[in-house]
């Protein structure tokens, strides 16, 4: 459903929704088990990227990611490392 929105957004409305919208995938992404819901955050997460690479305008929230290093839930989760490559890549936008 969220990828739905999003590819229907226009991108001078789509940064207010980043800003909501990626730091709670970003922590979905490190709880979620389940490999065909982790499947669809990472096409959420792909969508997201392609869009941001292609329109140098749009601000990815940074700052809300890294905060997401910090958390105790990543030193626990089994989905750490790909949470650490996933972030790095956003946050390098």
């Amino acid at each position: 459903r969220a990828l739905i929105r999003l590819s229907g957004a226009e991108d001078d409305k789509l940064e207010p929704i980043l800003a909501k919208l990626l730091p709670l995938i970003f922590d979905e992404l490190l709880t979620q088990t389940e490999a065909p819901l982790r499947a669809k955050i990472v096409n959420v997460l792909n969508h997201v990227l392609t869009r941001a690479k292609g329109n140098v305008t749009i601000k990815l929230p940074a700052q809300a990611i890294a905060e997401r290093w910090f958390t105790p839930t990543l030193a626990t989760s089994k989905a750490a490392p790909f949470f650490r490559n996933l972030s790095i890549i956003f946050m390098d936008i």
